[in-house]
């Protein structure tokens, strides 16, 4: 299957999954480190070149190997204006909410802290409504 081009790359919402579970290990291993936002941003070379197709060395398994539209997506990220971080997608619940006025917030600006309730998806919505 062929994938898509992204121009717009975020890492919230496609950069990162463009690692699997054992990519950090194995470019931790090389010195690189892409557990983080701010450690990839730093790296962001140096993926970019041991990712390359087609005589990329990263990921090591031939069938993992990044594609070229996958490996121009990462570009496109870089190219971007300081490696956009965008935005946690949030789960979206089947079930109706009686939450009004409530809105969405990056989950890096919560603070658990504030307020404790022995439901977490509570907790949330608590400090959602709270939100300036």
């Amino acid at each position: 299957m062929t994938e898509s081009i992204i121009g717009n790359p975020t890492y919230m919402e496609h950069v990162r999954r463009f690692f699997e579970d054992t990519d950090p290990e194995h470019m931790l291993s090389r010195g690189v480190d892409l557990r983080t936002y701010p450690a990839l941003k730093a790296e962001a070379s140096r993926v970019f070149q041991v990712t390359r197709p087609p005589d990329a060395c990263m990921p090591p398994e031939p069938d993992r190997k990044w594609s070229q539209e996958r490996h121009q997506s990462f570009t496109n990220w870089i190219k971007a204006d300081g490696e956009p971080i965008g935005r946690q997608a949030f789960f979206q619940s089947t079930q109706p909410t009686a939450c009004t006025g409530c809105r969405e917030k990056p989950l890096i600006d919560l603070d658990f802290r504030s307020r404790r309730t022995p439901n977490p998806t509570l907790n949330i919505r608590l400090l959602l409504q709270d939100a300036p």
